[in-house]
């Protein structure tokens, strides 16, 4: 299973050195998400990322740094797939670059682009978010990947977000999911880089 850690939407004393040390312990990748940032903020914060890392960096905003930073991704809220401007802006990423949002099975069914991969949420109660609880059964991963076997689609790879945490990381490794994407759990944690080593070991 895939790791990715989301960064806190606002900035945090010494989150630069945390970001630095994940990448370190091998994390598959950080996903810079920061809405209020424009791309002078975007480009000043990833300065602070070692540049021997950039390749494992997608961001959530600031797109012309993808190419600019040789950064490792881009991706996608519904907002940005349906902006025009964005989609001139990114092309031709490749799809490996690419990663997206959604918030239902059938939005994965739907796809028409293929993303490297997606995150699908909200999947458990949400730990940095109150009232954002679990609406995406957990299970129902298994009936898109049948469907896909009979139609012949192509996935893209399957990555659990909301809440998820030490306690049911492991729900999401025996259903088969590619990776899960880490946010509350690690940023609420008195010790990140601790919490990151005790849910990484649990799906080794």
């Amino acid at each position: 299973m895939r790791l990715i850690v989301i960064t806190p939407e606002n900035n945090i004393t010494g989150e630069h050195q945390i970001v630095n040390a994940l990448l370190e312990r091998g994390l598959f990748r950080i996903h810079v998400r920061k809405p209020a940032f424009d791309t002078a903020a975007y480009r000043e914060y990833l300065q602070n990322i070692d540049p021997a890392h950039w390749a494992k960096v997608t961001v959530h905003g600031g797109f012309e740094l993808y190419g600019e930073l040789s950064l490792g991704g881009i991706h996608l809220n519904v907002a940005a797939r349906q902006d025009a401007k964005i989609a001139k802006l990114i092309q031709p990423p490749e799809s490996r670059a690419i990663s997206a949002s959604l918030h239902s099975w059938q939005e994965v069914e739907e796809l028409n682009t293929l993303y490297h991969y997606v995150f699908i949420s909200p999947l458990f109660d949400s730990i940095s978010k109150k009232g954002y609880l679990a609406a995406t059964p957990v299970q129902e991963i298994h009936d898109l990947r049948k469907k896909a076997a009979i139609s012949g689609a192509n996935l893209p790879l399957i990555i659990g977000l909301g809440g998820v945490c030490r306690t049911n990381i492991g729900e999401l490794k025996e259903n088969g999911y590619d990776g899960a994407a880490l946010l509350g759990a690690i940023w609420n944690a008195k010790d990140p880089l601790a919490e990151y080593d005790n849910i990484a070991s649990l799906i080794k």
